[in-house]
């Protein structure tokens, strides 16, 4: 179970992200929704090779498969604001 997510920086830069392993997913996120921060995405899963519940992000340019050096900052922005547990942007 996976989502897809177009998100926009504070500084305007669209990004993509895939979301994945999830066990349950909102069943009311339908694809063109517009969501808020704080809304319910699902519960982490079990999905893949693991050994406990986890999810997986990944980071693109709009459209595309890969990242530039841009995306790749604000990914890693993303994921050590997410690991100390703070506001993604804040």
């Amino acid at each position: 179970n996976n989502v897809e997510l177009r998100f926009k920086t504070p500084q305007g830069k669209e990004v993509d992200t895939l979301i994945a392993h999830f066990d349950v997913l909102n069943p009311e996120l339908k694809p063109g929704n517009v969501i808020n921060p704080g809304t319910y995405i699902g519960t982490q899963g079990r999905t893949g090779s693991t050994t406990g519940a986890h999810i997986s992000m990944d980071f693109f340019n709009p459209g595309s498969t890969s990242a530039d050096a841009e995306v790749k900052k604000i990914k890693d922005h993303i994921l050590y604001r997410i690991g100390k547990g703070l506001p993604v942007f804040g």
